[in-house]
């Protein structure tokens, strides 16, 4: 990835968008528990 220093900027904003993708999916997923829980 580093070798890549052109096109670190646009990869560093792809990992960036994954990284909140697998976030919002995670609380997703907790949200979810925790209502089949309380429910």
């Amino acid at each position: 990835m580093l070798k890549n220093i052109g096109g670190y900027k646009m990869e560093n904003t792809k990992d960036m968008l994954a990284l909140v993708l697998v976030a919002a999916g995670f609380m997703y997923l907790m949200i979810v528990t925790v209502a089949g829980l309380i429910a």
